[in-house]
């Protein structure tokens, strides 16, 4: 099978229709708690160098943007209702959100948070 479709299918088994009440496994850092991803956003910023173009140094933080942004991805894909999610966004932005999200429940799964990203997008019509 081509890795375009072992993701597809990953994401069809984990993210069904993609709301919180439904029942999926999560891998990687969506299982960390939100507080291990503010860690890694605050190792993150002390890491950083000037530079003018965007990079990540720290790489903890890197799987976390890597999560996020793959489990977006995926959603869109399966999910051909709402398949242009996040569209008009940038990582920072989605990261500073799910920062947010993370502050106010530290002990929340970060995959919480990146399915609460969505909802929110979604709502919002983003």
């Amino acid at each position: 099978m081509r890795p375009i479709g072992v993701f597809v299918v990953v994401v069809s088994v984990l993210c069904p229709t993609l709301t919180l009440s439904q029942s999926y496994v999560i891998f990687g850092e969506g299982t960390e708690s939100c507080g291990e991803f503010l860690q890694a956003a605050e190792d993150e910023r002390k890491e950083r160098q000037p530079t003018a173009l965007p990079a990540l140094w720290n790489r903890r933080y890197g799987a976390f943007v890597a999560f996020a942004n793959g489990f977006l991805t995926g959603a869109n894909v399966w999910d051909t209702t709402h398949s242009e999610l996040g569209k008009g966004t940038d990582v920072q932005g989605r990261m500073a959100w799910i920062e947010n999200y993370c502050r106010a429940k530290p002990l929340d799964k970060f995959s919480n948070a990146v399915t609460g990203l969505r909802s929110y997008l979604r709502d919002e019509g983003r």
